[in-house]
Order: structure tokens, then sequence, then C-alpha cells
């Protein structure tokens, strides 16, 4: 069965496409284009580079970009290229501990005043609390009733005085204040040239993102947010509607983490004059 380097390798010399054209329009390093063409991902970085490298390539290549990420992820499963050197054990010498009877005589001191604040803390707790003693019964009298009055509008009948009806304070719905509190932030990402894209908001699922030039790619995300750019020359970034600085040159990988309190920094100078 042929490897995940030499599918890729076969594909791009079937196309007449050498290493420098393959590095040119995927904006990746030869120096991985030759690793992964190798099978050596030792030399690879580490993380979610490798798979967004493979899926890059097979796109390129009119190739099948998930079938070569699963292959990729088999092969690099069951390769046993990681070999652990074996260092020859040193032979060891016992040494006959020396007692110090002091050291081990201030230890058995305070571990007994330790045990004994720890019995002052807890007997109270669990000793039985004492009987209340019963109240006194009050002999005092009850109050008069309250004397009704006559209501010379009403034609003389009597009426009493109503009680005042305490009104319940209004309390705010939790949900509400969860809502508020909530940063969420709406990017939207326009790619001029091929680019690699891998988004980790603060809550949620990560995403890898492949987009070609002229595709586009929104959603709302919690904040913060992690941004990893392959092609930092190769995409227009967006937050709530308002367009970003360029963030770097071509071909470079950028990180950036967005919030809704710092991202105002990474706006375009007219952005930040409106």
């Amino acid at each position: 069965m042929s490897t995940i380097g030499e599918l890729l390798k076969r594909s791009r010399e079937d196309k007449g496409l050498s290493l420098r054209d393959l590095a040119d329009s995927t904006k990746i390093s030869i120096n991985f284009l030759q690793a992964i063409e190798r099978n050596d991902f030792k030399k690879l970085p580490r993380g979610v580079y490798p798979k967004l490298f493979v899926r890059s390539m097979a796109k390129y290549l009119d190739l099948d970009a998930d079938d070569m990420v699963r292959l990729y992820y088999e092969q690099v499963s069951s390769s046993d290229t990681i070999t652990v050197p074996t260092i020859p054990a040193r032979p060891v010498t016992a040494v006959r501990p020396r007692r110090n009877t002091r050291l081990s005589f201030i230890v058995a001191i305070v571990l007994i005043i330790l045990l004994f604040i720890l019995i002052l803390i807890i007997y109270p707790r669990l000793s039985p609390p004492p009987a209340q003693e019963s109240l006194p019964v009050s002999t005092r009298p009850l109050a008069s009733p309250v004397p009704l009055r006559t209501n010379p509008d009403a034609g003389g009948q009597e009426t009493s005085a109503a009680p005042a009806v305490s009104e319940p304070a209004h309390e705010e719905s939790p949900a509400a204040e969860e809502d508020e509190a909530t940063d969420r932030l709406t990017l939207r990402l326009e790619a001029t040239e091929l680019c690699w894209v891998y988004l980790a908001p603060a809550a949620g699922e990560t995403r890898d993102i492949l987009l070609s030039p002229g595709e586009t790619f929104s959603q709302t995300v919690p904040s913060p947010v992690i941004l990893t750019i392959g092609n930092a020359g190769g995409i227009r970034v967006y937050v709530d509607g308002r367009p970003l600085r360029p963030l770097g040159r071509r071909a470079q990988v950028v990180e950036l983490t967005l919030t809704s309190t710092n991202y105002p920094e990474y706006l375009l100078k007219r952005e930040k004059q409106n």
C-alpha cells in the first residue's frame, strides 16, 4: 500500500509541478513539503499543522482531502519511527541513613500539638447542643382591638382600617444577567489567496478552515477567540463588521487572540478614527 508521501509526490509529478510551484500555491515551506513526501513527519511543527498541510496539498492536487487526512492519521498511528534510547543503569550504592534522634523528637512534639488542636476543633462540633430553655409565657393582656371608625360619607356605616400590604420586590431574571455577561464576536474571513485558518473559541468546537481565493467564512463565537492563520497576507479579517489591518505578509503564519476589548487595537486607522 502506498504511503501518504508517495501518493502526494506521484500526484504532483503527474501534474508536472515542482516543489517550488506547490509551495508558491499552497504557501507551505518547501522543507515541510519535502518532509511530507518523505513521510518524515518529525520535522513538521506540532499541533494541527501537519493535518492542515496534508489537506491543503490534497485539495490543490485534486485529491480527496478527507481521505488523505485519514490516511495520514492511520500511517502516523501505525508507524514505529520513535525509538527510546536505553540508558545503562548506574550501580546504586546503598547508603545507610543516619538517625537523627533530635529531629525525630521535634517532629513527634509537633504532631502531638497538631493532634491536640484538631481535637479541640472537632470535639465541640460532635457534642450535642445544649437543651433550650423554655421561654416564660407572657401574662400581659392582648392588645385591644382597633376601634371601628364611622365614615360619614358611607351613610354612618362603621369601617375598619385595612392593613397595608407590601408588594413583593421585583427580582431580575438570572438568565437575563447571564445573557448580558456573555461576550460574543462576529468574525468574517475573506480569502484573496489560498489560506488555512484554525479557529479556537473560548467555548464550543474548534474549526479547521481551508479557503480558496474568493471564498468567505462567517461565524459568531464567544470571546476570547484564538485565530491561527497560515497565509497572513492572503486573507482579510472583519470583527463585528469592522475590517482589521493587515496581519502579516504572504506565507506567514500568524496567531492572535481577539477579545471584545482588545480587537479595536487591530482595526484599520480609518476605522479607529471613526
